[in-house]
């Protein structure tokens, strides 16, 4: 899978925090494979602020592609939430671009 870019194209809603824009609380996501389980992500706690410049950098096969693709909302996380300015992410947003990387 291409690696994927997040960016965030429209402002805040009403009553959101003004410096927090992206949570993610216990992230974690499991691939079920003929072979068995696979765990991409485990417990992943990111928080976001306004203004900060964010590389999610690692070998290939860590869990990166699959991070993006549930802070975008294209992929539900097996466990734990993500939030964008406060709001559960259960699918993709207008307020949120995303661009593969290729």
């Amino acid at each position: 899978m291409p690696n994927p870019k997040l960016q965030l194209v429209e402002a805040p809603v009403a009553g959101a925090s003004d410096r927090s824009v992206i949570n993610t609380r216990s992230i974690s996501k499991i691939f079920s494979l003929p072979e068995g389980p696979v765990t991409a992500l485990r417990d992943v706690n990111i928080t976001v602020s306004k203004g900060d410049f964010v590389s999610f950098v690692g070998p290939s096969g860590c869990g990166k592609s699959t991070l993006l693709n549930i802070i975008a909302g294209l992929l539900p996380p097996t466990s734990g939430t993500a939030e964008l300015y406060g709001e559960a992410i259960t699918s993709p947003s207008r307020r949120m671009g995303f661009m593969f990387q290729t």
